[in-house]
Parts: C-alpha cells; structure tokens; sequence
C-alpha cells in the first residue's frame, strides 16, 4: 500500500485505540454519483471507530496482508486513488456521511467508481470490519449509462419490481443466450443498484412465463399472474416471490387465463386485474382478437383466493389502470371488441373507475382520442396523466402512434388535454421524479399485432404542472417495448430487456441501462 496512506492510518488510529469493541456491521450506501455533483457515501457501524473509506476505479482484490501480515481478507476494491482516501471517526451513533464532489468532465462519462471502508484498530489484525462494497458508473445529468454488469441471457416480457429494500426483482420473461436459443422463462434475478450488479437467484417460477403482471404485495412479497408459457399458451396461474426467504410459492390461479391485462394493487392489500386476451395463435394475431375477455378478478392475499368483480363493458386488451389517492381504479382506453350481430375490434377511449369499496365499475369522462399500447401515471398532485399509444383500423391492419396526452382530474371526473409529445410513441414508460414526467422507450411507427416498428431514442420530461415536453436524454440502448422502475429512492430509472431494431426480432443485448436525470 502507498507509503503516504500507511502512515496516515498509524498516525489516525493512535488518537482512537479508545474505540468500543465490534458489535455492529459495517454497512455502506451510496446515493447520487452525477458529474457536476456529488456523490455521498453513508457509512455506519460501531460507535467512534475509525474508518478508512477507499474509492477505487477498479474492484481489486486488494488483499489486507498489506497492513497486517496474515489477514486472510480481501477487499473487492483496488488503491489506485489514494489522494481520494477518506479517514475520519463514526463517532457517538455509529453514523456518518462523507460527500465527494465530482467533476464536469465528460470524458469521465461511463467510468465505474467502486468504494468500500474498513474500521480500526482492530484485533489480531489492523483492520476491524470490514463493510460491503458499491459501485456505480459516473454519467452527466440527462444521459444513460450501462451497469457495470450485465445478465446472462437475454430478456423480453420479462416483469420488474422494486422491492422494499431498494433491489429490483426481474422474473420470467422469454429468454435466449448469446445464441439466440430458447432458454427456460422461469428464471428471477436480483439487481442491487448499490453494485450495478444481476444475481441469479436459486428459486425459480413454477411456471415458464412471459408478458405477465407483477405486483407488490403490502407485505413486500410480489404476485405473479398469467402471461404465455414456453408454448406460447396463455395461463390463469399465479405464484408469489417472497423476497425475505426468497422462495417461490403457488397462488390459486385467475378463474380466466389472461394475457394483455392489467393488475393493480388496492388499498386493502387486494389486487384487481382486468381483461386481457385467453389464446393467442402466433400464426395469426389477428385472431386473438376473438378471444378477448371482458371479466375483471380480485386476489386476496388473505384467503389467496380470487373472487370476481364487475365485468368490463366489452372485451378488452391493451389498456391501462391505475390506483387513484382515494383507493378507486381509473382503466383506459384499449382495444375492444363490440357490437352485438357483427363484433368488431376498435381502438377505444372508454374510461372506467372501479370501486373497491362496493366492486362496481362505473363511466367516468373519455379522453378524447381511441388509444392502446398508452403509458399512464397517477402523479403526485393525485391527478392521471395518459400518453401516447396506438390508434389505427384492426381490420385494414393500418396503424400510428399518438403524441396527443390527456390529464385525468379524479375531483371533477374530467379530462382535459395537455401539451403535445415531441415524438408520437406507443409502448412507452411513464415515471414521475420530483414532480416530472419522464416518458421512456416505445415505438414511433408501431405494428401493434407484431409489435415492430420505430424505437424510440429521446426520452423526454415534462414538469406536472405545465405539462411542456423537452428532450431530457437518450436511451443507451433502444429499449422499445421494455420494462423501467425507479431505484434509488426513486432519483434514477432502471431499464433491462425489449432491445430491438424494431423488426421484431430481439437483439443480442443483455445489458441494463440506468437513466440519471
């Protein structure tokens, strides 16, 4: 180890060799990391120990022998920065932050930065506890930049939940290799956005599932239903990821196999789903139309059991519901199948709200314009925010996207149309951070039945109050039909799978992107 940092550590512990003895673990969290910022690290462990906090650029080993001969420990970075070496005390809690600023350089954009502490003095050897690692990649605000690590096979339809400890739970999804062969869709990974790094979990879904819902339950565990399996045949099943065991459980199955559905959680811990499509024929898409269905569910964790709610007015796939603050149901547009001697498909701007109090489902304003394949939002302010989707003729197979977006005010049961979208795009995703919309991925040109077309570069943001669209970054990878979650305490967007060119046909990418407003 370099001389300087030798002595600095000798000189720094003689002052505390009045520290408590190791009770605590060393913990590290990160948090920011933008050029032209900062980036802090949250250290904590034992009351007034000393630490010594090394940045790194690489992930080591760097073996502790270095300061002790005969510690058999490793730490997962190197000590190429020494001049960024941190020493201080955690002092009476046990606690304490330190704040490094950071560059506006460019050229640093996509560099890993790797850090990790250990305490002292301690006993047989120098150093005490030693904490777990973090990592992340610098980028400037408004870009995307790669995680550090990559999965090991390539997803698509794959769901993605942020669980309670800030981990994001990938499951199933139609997945291939380097290759491009099939693999099993029954696989669950972890992303720790700490390390930017995927784990292949040992647990595994009792059912190969693709295109299905996720959805955090109030107890944290995550409810699986329905999808298409290794076949291509759609299912009812459920099952239910219980991140504290991290094992995989049955859950009754759905009275109605479904695929294109939507499931929300209520404010009772229940989950509603509705519609959706029974059987696909990949030889003929247009054919699942005709199996649309118009029935509505709601799981109970409690009895796990599903019991029926009030069904849609017509057959539907393709739309979108969300929670409002007062516990109902907002679910839009679509596409549904009606009339009564010759039912035909159309893109709908149908608008209900279910309410879980009594299980009804009710008309609430239309939005202006037939949509599907639409992103949609409960914002923050308790209003919905629609964006974008599909329109077109089902029958003629003539398609577009839209760039009109509707803001849905839950008081007055109105819409009213906001400002414009820069680029017209199905398929896109919808956050919110800090009171801005951030619109990510989708289609420009789209084949809603094939699901190809033009992906998508820009992301744009626009501030919940004017509703006005700017370009706010890239994509890193065209990402048209994939799945984003907020991670970090919901300051960043993390994105993996749907990389295409928009044929269709997936690419071989199997990397995550992170988005850094």
């Amino acid at each position: 180890m370099n001389r300087l940092l030798t002595s600095a550590l000798f000189f720094t512990v003689a002052a505390g060799l009045g520290a408590t003895d190791a009770v605590a673990q060393a913990t590290l969290v990160r948090s920011g990391g933008t050029l032209g910022d900062a980036v802090t690290y949250d250290l904590s462990g034992d009351p007034f120990e000393l630490f010594v906090l090394l940045p790194s650029k690489n992930a080591g080993p760097t073996p502790l022998a270095i300061l002790t001969p005969g510690d058999p420990r490793l730490l997962d970075v190197g000590i190429d920065l020494i001049n960024l070496v941190q020493i201080g005390n955690l002092g009476a809690t046990g606690s304490t932050s330190v704040v490094l600023p950071l560059p506006v350089n460019p050229a640093l954009q996509g560099l890993a930065i790797y850090a990790q502490y250990f305490t002292a003095p301690g006993s047989p050897f120098f150093a005490d506890d030693v904490s777990n690692f973090t990592a992340f990649k610098l980028g400037e605000a408004g870009t995307s930049v790669t995680a550090i690590e990559s999965l090991d096979v390539r997803l698509a339809g794959q769901s993605q939940t942020t669980l309670d400890d800030g981990t994001v739970l990938i499951a199933g999804g139609a997945a291939s290799d380097s290759a491009g062969n099939d693999l099993n869709g029954d696989r669950l990974y972890l992303f720790d956005p700490q390390t930017q790094g995927f784990e292949l979990l040992g647990a595994s879904l009792a059912t190969d599932r693709a295109a299905h819902t996720a959805t955090k339950l109030l107890d944290g565990r995550v409810l699986f239903a329905g999808g298409t399996n290794d076949t291509g045949a759609v299912v009812a099943t459920a099952e239910i990821y219980d991140p504290v065991s991290q094992t995989v459980s049955a859950a009754a199955a759905m009275g109605v196999a479904r695929v294109g559905h939507t499931a929300t959680l209520l404010v009772d811990g229940r989950v509603y789903t509705t519609g959706g499509i029974i059987a696909l024929d990949p030889n003929d898409p247009l054919a699942a139309i005709n199996s649309l269905t118009p029935n509505t569910q709601v799981y109970s964790p409690v009895s796990n059991a599903w019991s029926n709610g009030p069904n849609l007015p017509n057959p539907r796939t393709g739309h979108n519901a969300t929670r409002l603050a007062d516990g109902r149901v907002l679910v839009t547009g679509g596409v549904e199948v009606s009339g009564l001697f010759l039912p035909l498909p159309s893109f709908s701007n149908d608008c209900r709200l279910y309410n879980p109090v009594n299980n009804t489902l009710t008309n609430t304003g239309d939005f202006g314009d037939n949509r599907a394949l639409h992103s949609q939002l409960t914002l923050s302010d308790g209003r919905v925010m629609v964006a974008g989707g599909s329109d077109g003729n089902l029958i003629l197979q003539t398609f577009f996207s839209r760039d009109s977006v509707w803001v849905y005010n839950p008081g007055t049961g109105g819409w009213t149309q906001g400002p414009n979208l820069g680029q017209p795009r199905s398929f896109g995703n919808l956050v919110e951070i800090a009171g801005v919309a951030h619109l990510i991925g989708g289609l420009g040109s789209v084949d809603p039945l094939s699901i190809s077309g033009t992906p998508i570069v820009n992301i744009e943001a626009a501030d919940i109050v004017t509703g006005l669209w700017t370009v706010a970054g890239q994509v890193a990878a065209l990402r048209p039909v994939t799945t984003s979650t907020l991670i970090e305490g919901g300051a960043r967007v993390f994105s993996t799978g749907g990389v295409t060119d928009g044929s269709a046909n997936p690419l071989n990418d199997n990397s995550g992107e992170i988005f850094l407003p």
